[in-house]
């Protein structure tokens, strides 16, 4: 058991806090941006023992760091938000692989399609990182796909972003708009989610709409 709260008791937000935790490595990668004390810690697994900790700018991030795993090499980078940066850091010491210098949004997530990575960096932002240590290769960046709050979505070959009460849907290679729908609720909040041929998103009020995905 670790009181991260006890342990960093500066560490506040006035929205509290909804980043979630990843594992990599036998390391829980734990992200704590808020308006004061902000800060990313590597706990050891198994035992809760912090194995790394980094200081960060004091700003409200309520994204979640993510997992990206290249078919190339065999170790994973973890995928950090912050307002001055986005970061790749190795899960095992926290040390930086790469970052492109541009703020991140605060609440939507990176999303991970393959060999892609998908994040707002005030745009849309498709790119391919190289290796761990070296550069990425900018694919394509679109500030009509821009999110709101939800985290786009992939699924197939193509990107499926919300935006208030607008769903959109664009080609993942490109970024070109295939269709927008109005939905019955502007609270989805929540990620939307795919499968089966279908997107499902759900709005605070407890309403699940459910999208049948290809043709119109």
């Amino acid at each position: 058991y670790r009181g991260l709260g006890l342990d960093y008791p500066n560490a506040s937000s006035s929205l509290a806090m909804s980043s979630s935790p990843v594992v990599a490595d036998e390391t829980l990668i734990v992200q704590v941006d808020t308006d004061a004390e902000s800060y990313v810690a590597g706990l050891n697994a198994d035992t809760g023992e912090t194995r790394w900790k980094l200081d960060r700018p004091s700003s409200a991030i309520y994204a979640s760091p993510v997992l990206y795993h290249s078919s190339t090499e065999s170790r994973r980078q973890v995928i950090l938000h912050s307002k001055n940066a986005l970061l790749s850091i190795d899960p095992r010491t926290g040390n930086t692989n790469w970052d492109v210098e541009q703020g991140c949004a605060s609440i939507p997530s990176t999303t991970v399609a393959g060999e892609l990575l998908l994040t707002p960096l005030g745009k849309l932002t498709a790119l391919r990182p190289g290796a761990s240590t070296g550069t990425h290769d900018l694919l394509w960046s679109e500030s009509r796909l821009n999110p709101d709050t939800p985290t786009p979505v992939t699924y197939k070959d193509r990107v499926y972003v919300l935006k208030g009460p607008i769903l959109s849907c664009a080609k993942l290679a490109t970024g070109k708009s295939d269709w927008q729908l109005r939905l019955n609720s502007a609270d989805c909040y929540a990620s939307p989610l795919a499968g089966n041929g279908h997107l499902y998103l759900v709005d605070e009020n407890g309403l699940l709409q459910t999208i049948r995905l290809g043709g119109k």
